[in-house]
């Protein structure tokens, strides 16, 4: 028998298990504090801590996956994982394949702008295209050839991408079943880059994405969002490999003894509860990235997606950067 663990004071853990009784969306990974945000959706939900140790044989069952069509996701299956109902969503066909296609045309240009990471900070290699946040932090806030490089890189996809747009695409048909738009995340009043792209043929070792954790409570005009999603969508899969592991662990202080480059040892994940996805070509997967989460080599063909993070803001609002 599974019996949650409950933290905090007993009558309000009584008050909130009885209300999140009859909610279909309560959910397990939140704060106190973040439970009140999520009354935007209309749903309360139970506490629990992913970071406690579960005796072997047990399983979640909430930590697991919900495979959908394009056509059928909505406001309900995103708030599925805001709450923790499900730890990961793979929406299948997201990006149509004629997309995919052009898209993986004008990449394929020798003129197309990607880059690689540094060999002596990310490796395996990775190819990208699209500034990251946490390349310009530098203590204060963001360094200025953030938003030089985030107009240049804006310009470079308009003209590269003209009407083959899948970031384009995937912020409208995001949008569309949130119910409201999808915008960017702001600092001071500019709007950050989102939609970067990444090829990763080679694998990424096991890490997280913590936003709390990387940029503090100040960097966004927003605050700090409740809950932060990861989105993917590939234009590219290889015919093998290329595998998503995420694993029910989350950061904690003794894994700073596991660290391996940018990333950790497998054993910080060490017997832990996993998903394992193989993306189709078009597939969309989000996630929570605080689940410590990694890549498997691919073979015969480029893994090539389109990504960025989804934050859950305290006014319900999605917003998104890279």
């Amino acid at each position: 028998m599974q019996l949650p663990v409950h933290f905090g004071n007993p009558a309000t853990l009584q008050r909130r298990n009885i209300l999140a009784a009859s909610s279909p969306l309560r959910g397990s990974h939140l704060s106190d504090s973040n439970a009140g945000v999520l009354a935007a959706l209309g749903v309360i939900v139970a506490a629990t801590d992913s970071s406690i140790s579960t005796p072997p044989n047990v399983a979640d069952p909430l930590f697991k996956t919900r495979t959908i069509p394009a056509n059928a996701v909505s406001r309900e299956d995103i708030a599925q994982i805001i709450c923790g109902r499900v730890a990961a969503l793979l929406i299948e066909r997201f990006l149509p394949e004629s997309i995919c296609r052009s898209t993986m045309e004008i990449i394929g240009d020798p003129g197309f702008p990607m880059e690689r990471y540094e060999s002596a900070r990310v490796n395996p290699p990775i190819a990208r295209f699209g500034p990251v946040v946490n390349d310009y932090l530098d203590g204060q806030g963001l360094r200025s050839e953030y938003w030089e490089d985030v107009l240049h890189a804006r310009r470079c996809w308009s003209t590269w991408m003209g009407d083959t747009d899948p970031l384009a695409y995937s912020i409208d048909h995001l949008s569309e079943a949130w119910g409201t738009p999808l915008r960017p995340a702001r600092v001071s009043g500019r709007d950050l880059f989102l939609g970067a792209v990444r090829e990763i043929n080679n694998g990424a070792l096991i890490h997280f994405d913590d936003v709390r954790r990387e940029f503090g409570s100040e960097l966004f005009d927003d605050g700090t969002p409740a809950v932060q999603l990861a989105f993917n969508a590939w234009t590219s899969v290889p015919t093998q490999g290329g595998t998503t592991r995420i694993w029910r662990h989350k950061w904690n202080p003794a894994d700073v003894t596991s660290r391996n480059g940018y990333g950790y040892h497998p054993v910080v994940v060490d017997g832990e509860q996993t998903i394992s996805l193989s993306a189709g070509l078009g597939d969309a997967l989000l996630f929570d990235p605080r689940y410590f989460h990694a890549v498997d080599p691919g073979l015969n063909g480029r893994r090539v997606a389109i990504t960025f993070f989804l934050g859950f803001t305290s006014r319900g609002e999605l917003i998104a950067w890279s």
